[in-house]
């Protein structure tokens, strides 16, 4: 009888080192993804100021081209 308690006892205790393990590796995926969050949060933030930046550079290039063709168009019409 006392084999028996001490075999379910050793059997309740692995047990509960395995379920203590699986509950610290939950809470280092949790912070894992706690952490990836937050990188992904840091560059949807740096693609959005990008993306203005781009979108603010193909403007300005838009107008110079605007600004070139009128003074070709000028220098054409000079010409002829």
């Amino acid at each position: 009888v006392v084999d028996s308690l001490r075999n379910e006892l050793r059997t309740k205790d692995e047990t509960l080192k395995t379920l203590q393990e699986k509950l610290h590796d939950r809470d280092g995926l949790i912070r894992d993804n706690e952490c990836l969050s937050l990188q992904l949060q840091s560059i949807d933030h740096k693609l959005q100021r990008v993306t203005m930046e781009y979108s603010k550079k193909m403007e300005e290039n838009r107008q110079h081209q605007d600004e070139y063709d009128e003074q070709i168009q000028s220098l054409m019409d000079e010409i002829e």
